[in-house]
């Protein structure tokens, strides 16, 4: 018999907290602060842990440019 869902945490098996396998072939992040409260820092952490490169956004980047950059990155803009 197959393990149960867990209701109140979609994605995770109940009983054992394993966390199926994901599909990351197409992930874009653009993280989002204000200076100073640790965009880099957390770009960085996500960069290595999801194995994206780090792309530069212009400040309005568009879809077309987000598209061009590919299927895996992350970026970071500042938001006063």
């Amino acid at each position: 018999m197959p393990p149960a869902r867990c209701p109140s945490r979609p994605g995770v098996m109940a009983g054992n907290d394993r966390i199926p396998v994901r599909n990351f072939n197409s992930l874009k992040i653009v993280v989002v602060g204000t200076p100073k409260t640790g965009n880099t820092w957390v770009k960085h952490l996500l960069s290595v842990v999801y194995d994206l490169p780090v792309i530069p956004l212009g400040l309005h980047f568009s879809a077309d440019e987000a598209q061009a950059a590919g299927p895996r990155w992350i970026s970071h803009q500042h938001f006063l």
